[in-house]
């Protein structure tokens, strides 16, 4: 199932996606080990080292439906990059291949529920060598709608603690 996940997802939006492991949790709902999303250059651009998804979403995904109840991601990193030499940041670079997938066309989706814990969010500019770090990033979304590439959600908790460094 993990490799199933991984390849449709690579394959429709020309991806580089990788998980160490897929299985059913006592609740029913599938959890996902070592998530890694590598950028152009083949550097880390999100790392999870836990994701719970309802089991009914991902069944539906493979129908080619994008609604899901529930996501839960626990301790990801999310490393934000501005290569020297490119307009684009790596995340602005992957979100528009996203929004162009090759099939599947994603235009619209819902996601009930949204969890993150102990998230972390680092950027780094390496023209400037400039580097910030968000951490302990707690998030709770609820009744997300996704419509062409526009995403609407509402926040109810965002909290964290800023660090910023020059190195």
């Amino acid at each position: 199932m993990a490799n199933k996940f991984t390849q449709r997802i690579n394959r429709s939006f020309d991806s580089n996606i990788q998980l160490t492991d897929a299985y059913i949790d006592y609740g029913g709902n599938i959890g996902i080990s070592g998530l890694i999303i590598r950028d152009h250059k083949g550097d880390t651009l999100f790392y999870s080292p836990r994701i719970y998804i309802d089991r009914e979403g991902i069944n539906r995904y493979f129908q080619g439906d994008f609604n899901f109840s529930s996501v839960d991601i626990e301790s990801p990193i999310l490393k934000i990059i501005h290569y020297e030499n490119e307009k684009e940041t790596n995340l602005s670079q992957l979100l528009k291949k996203i929004s162009q997938p090759k099939e599947n066309k994603l235009t619209k989706g819902s996601l009930s529920t949204f969890q993150l814990s102990k998230g972390e969010l680092v950027y780094y500019n390496t023209e400037k060598d400039i580097t910030s770090r968000f951490s302990d990033i707690s998030l709770s979304l609820s009744d997300l709608f996704l419509i062409k590439v526009y995403l609407k959600p509402k926040l109810k908790i965002l909290i964290f603690l800023l660090k910023h460094m020059k190195i």
